[in-house]
């Protein structure tokens, strides 16, 4: 797990035009996580001014909740291939 309680998963799938997807966890027994385009940013860019797109496949660390319909990312930073956000805690670096 990363700091901030961030854990590693990957993007199941997203679709763009309704703007959630769900997040497959790392954990071997998680379960899928609902998030929504508006949760997805780097962690340091709270106004989302530099949020990277996000497509089906890609790496994520993300901060989840229990919701009622089941968990719910709170926050959804992109990892993969990224060289400028850090693959720990998700800031940009």
């Amino acid at each position: 797990m990363g700091r901030g309680g961030l854990k590693p998963g990957t993007v199941k799938w997203f679709d763009a035009e309704r703007g959630f997807g769900f997040i497959i966890p790392d954990e071997e027994d998680g379960k899928d996580v609902w998030f929504h385009v508006t949760r997805v940013g780097p962690a340091n860019d709270p106004e989302g001014a530099n949020s990277p797109t996000i497509t089906n496949g890609d790496r994520v660390l993300f901060q989840a909740v229990e919701h009622e319909k089941g968990p719910k990312a709170l926050r959804v930073v992109p990892i993969a291939e990224r060289e400028d956000v850090c693959p720990t805690c998700g800031h940009w670096l």
